[in-house]
């Protein structure tokens, strides 16, 4: 096992590259790869607050278990997977041509 203060130390420097990665992408995309990333955001969180703002109304409702952190985690990044379909391929970029 692994004590916790290495894997947060290795999770904060992972996500500090990523982060770093993620904004110069983001610097040097085109008109095209900008727009679809501001509509990938739009989509992104409406799908994350509609699902897990469900899930969480369930939740107190006693009708599901309650979200745990790890759920959190997996549900943003499900739906940012799901974003990027719904983005692509309402400009025609998932089309066999």
């Amino acid at each position: 096992m692994i004590a916790h203060s290495v894997s947060l130390a290795i999770a904060a420097a992972l996500y500090a590259l990523g982060l770093y990665f993620a904004f110069e992408s983001y610097v040097v995309s085109d008109e095209l790869m900008k727009a679809v990333n501001r509509e990938l955001a739009v989509w992104s969180y409406g799908l994350v607050f509609t699902f897990l703002g469900g899930w969480s109304a369930l939740a107190h409702a006693g009708v599901l278990k309650e979200p745990r952190p790890l759920d959190i985690f997996s549900v943003f990044y499900g739906m940012v997977l799901i974003a990027t379909f719904i983005a692509a391929g309402r400009r025609g970029m998932l089309k066999v041509r």
